[in-house]
């Protein structure tokens, strides 16, 4: 059957192998072959499932807003995804004193890579199939907007971001069946292909800033709509076109270390953060939301005079519904 829930689907990509077909013997002759992919190619036309779930990895290679991290998403009966993101994101304010309003501008390069194991029994040959799938992700997002300042700490941000996005699956076949059957039929179609998609996005932050004493407080809320459209496929079954919705939070409190290390007050960071997709389609990537815990150490270094003001290193955790990772902070202050 379909495997419609999320990222499972297109990883797995055994939908019309393990559909109820015809009764064929294992040595299926060529035009067997082209019936069950032209079977194939015309289910991923009718279904959604393909469209919503490419979109899903898009958006997660292109985000901004998902960490640099390392991910397992885990569904009953079905078998685990693990992918990890690798985000470097370069943002900067053109603050001048006196003026409430500040441009900012932001470059964000994205890597992603998935992975998972197809290991099940087609209904249609009660044959075995067994197959590892790697997905890699390549992106880059370019975003814009202006910062107001209001009294009291009290500030919103609407913006705007375009992106492009590389996406490649490439899939091993681990035994007979599945090289001789299984290849032919998916190869080019939901295995072994490459997509390229732009993402345009409009933005809407708020949020407060604020200092007691030495302490510095940061609350922050994001809204994010994006439009996510393929622009280079290899068949036109894998054409799409999709939005996505999400809403991503953090809350940041921090301050002096007490402690220098070689001549560098150093500084103390904790903050607690999520992000949850909304829309019908939210389930798509089998998991709607996630919160992450973490804290970094830093360094104030604004006595060099160097555009950075101060380097922090640290660490979260992260947990949600089906999904669950850890990652490496690495953060800095214009």
């Amino acid at each position: 059957m379909l495997l419609r829930k999320g990222i499972i689907w297109l990883l797995a990509a055994c939908c019309w192998l393990a559909a109820p077909a015809m009764s064929m013997a294992y040595d299926v002759t060529p035009a067997q072959i082209e019936a069950l992919r032209e079977q194939a190619r015309r289910d991923m036309q009718a279904s959604s499932s393909f469209a919503n779930t490419i979109a899903g990895v898009i958006n997660l290679t292109l985000s901004p807003d998902l960490s640099s991290a390392f991910y397992n998403v885990e569904f009953p009966g079905e078998p685990d995804v693990d992918f990890s993101t690798t985000k470097l994101p370069i943002y900067y304010s053109f603050d001048k004193e006196g003026r409430s309003w500040s441009p900012y501008v932001g470059v964000v390069l994205g890597y992603l890579d998935a992975k998972t194991k197809v290991d099940q029994i087609s209904q249609t040959f009660g044959e075995k199939m067994r197959w590892d799938s790697d997905w890699k992700g390549y992106s880059g997002l370019l975003e814009g907007g202006c910062k107001f300042t209001f009294a009291g700490g009290l500030f919103v941000a609407p913006g705007i971001s375009a992106g492009l996005a590389r996406l490649r699956n490439s899939v091993t076949y681990l035994n007979d069946f599945s090289r001789e059957v299984a290849a032919p039929v998916l190869n080019g179609l939901s295995t072994n292909f490459s997509i390229t998609a732009m993402m345009l996005s409009g933005i809407l932050t708020g949020g407060y800033d604020g200092k007691f004493g030495d302490l510095e407080l940061k609350v922050l809320a994001k809204y994010t709509h994006s439009y996510v459209e393929s622009i280079e496929t290899d068949e036109p079954a894998q054409e799409f076109n999709d939005d996505i919705d999400s809403v991503a939070g953090r809350l940041t409190l921090g301050g002096p270390l007490g402690i220098s290390l070689a001549g560098n007050p150093m500084l103390w960071q904790m903050f607690l953060g999520g992000m949850h997709f909304v829309g019908q389609d939210q389930e798509i990537m089998g998991w709607t939301y996630y919160g992450e815990l973490g804290g970094t150490i830093g360094l104030d270094i604004r006595h060099y005079g160097l555009p950075l003001s101060a380097l922090r290193l640290g660490a979260s955790i992260i947990r949600g519904d089906n999904i669950s990772g850890w990652s490496i902070v690495v953060g800095y202050t214009f």
